[in-house]
């Protein structure tokens, strides 16, 4: 094992004990990964063959779970340990059904990953998309243990591929196999020597499209629909891609706004309220009062968790984070076959740009091109349908990735 890859991971884990007793999530991750071992050795059955599926939050769980459940579902031989390192997927998901044991990875230290192999034995190791663990990936192959990534993506931009990415590049080498979203990432590996790789997709649709057969109905938002307006859903919006939108509210009429924040910040929602009175109103205030829907026009939606379902009832759909680091999902949107609008921060974004390629979906990159891309798609009901037909082809173009991983995976029946 590396001396490179222990200092690193002892360097990350003294630094996150020292800012702990100030940063509530880090306490509580710190807290949680504490309790792992037990955790495991209470839920997992040495008797049974473990499957260990690594994840980086919430939504590299929801990337990897076709793949979770195919398993379950085909190979019930097998016992599944899901590991999150973020608080905000292990909070969520700590009770999720699909796997026989769910805990926090407990951290990249040789004697910690010792100790966490030796209890979860698993026959099979999978990382999804990232969240590359040195140590770990180091014992993983000196073991012997099968480990693959699912759902990865490779750009020349990233470490591996630097001046100074000798030693990141070979931690690709501690993969069995790589399954990758596209061809321009096999041929990048192969470029360098890394040969176990394949196409095989994102399993990212299958799960959308697994999502878009069992949404919720919202019955707040089907009234709303009803009165025969476009509905824009704005999703995972920040401040930067509500105010250009808000302003166009208000100079344009003939459609309605369900704006669902990414952050539910309460200062912010009142200003919204404040700017259009009675216009506004929160989805909380809907469920609990019976009002006219006829004068509102933002439904602000103040809880988690419905998002996927709004855009089953979109005309329009905006995807906030473009103004920011980065856009949040579109293809959630995309399998309901709606036109896609999102800000220029978008290059990481591989089914963005395939989004974009075929018709769905229209960056925009200042406030003049908001308007004139909501003109165009709300004065014009023929590019919407044309538009959301291409988004919905793009998802159909893409199904299939967990099939292709489950083909080439041994597992035994």
């Amino acid at each position: 094992m590396s001396i490179l890859s222990s200092l690193g991971s002892y360097s990350l884990d003294c630094g996150l004990s020292l800012i702990a007793p100030w940063h509530s999530k880090v306490g509580r991750m710190l807290k949680g990964r504490g309790e792992t071992i037990a955790r495991m050795k209470q839920m997992l059955s040495p008797e049974r063959p473990t499957i260990w599926v690594h994840v980086s939050s919430l939504g590299e769980f929801e990337q990897g779970r076709p793949l979770i459940e195919a398993i379950r579902e085909r190979y019930s031989n097998y016992q599944i340990l899901v590991s999150f390192y973020s608080p905000s997927g292990y909070e969520v998901r700590s009770d999720y059904k699909g796997a026989d044991c769910v805990v926090y990875f407990p951290g990249d230290t040789p004697r910690v990953v010792r100790r966490f192999l030796d209890v979860a034995k698993p026959e099979i190791a999978i990382f999804v998309k990232y969240d590359f663990w040195p140590v770990t990936l180091e014992e993983l192959k000196k073991r012997g243990i099968a480990t693959y990534v699912v759902s990865a993506i490779f750009r020349k931009d990233q470490a591996f591929f630097q001046w100074y990415g000798t030693w990141y590049r070979s931690l690709l080498h501690c993969f069995t196999h790589i399954f990758v979203q596209d061809a321009s990432s096999v041929e990048l590996l192969k470029a360098y020597g890394i040969s176990e790789v394949s196409v095989a997709g994102d399993t990212r649709f299958d799960r959308v499209e697994a999502i878009s057969k069992n949404g919720k109905n919202i019955s707040e938002i089907e009234q709303l629909k009803a009165l025969g307006e476009p509905l824009v859903v704005v999703g995972s919006s920040w401040s930067e891609d509500e105010a250009p939108i808000l302003d166009y509210l208000e100079t344009h009429k003939g459609f309605r706004l369900i704006l669902a924040p990414h952050e539910l910040e309460e200062e912010r929602i009142a200003k919204i309220e404040q700017r259009f009175g009675n216009q506004a109103v929160r989805l909380s205030f809907l469920e609990a009062n019976q009002i006219s829907l006829e004068s509102v026009r933002v439904l602000i939606i103040d809880c988690f968790g419905l998002l996927s379902s709004l855009y089953r009832y979109a005309d329009l759909v905006y995807i906030g984070g473009g103004f920011g680091k980065g856009i949040h999902n579109t293809v959630e949107a995309a399998v309901y076959g709606v036109p896609i609008i999102f800000g220029p921060r978008y290059d990481k974004f591989r089914e963005a740009k395939l989004l974009i390629e075929k018709g769905g979906a229209f960056p925009v990159s200042n406030t003049q091109e908001i308007f004139e891309t909501f003109d165009a798609l709300l004065k014009d009901s023929q590019l919407r349908v044309s538009a959301g037909q291409a988004s919905r082809e793009v998802v159909e173009s893409q199904l299939g990735a967990t099939e292709k991983i489950l083909s080439l995976l041994e597992l035994k029946s």
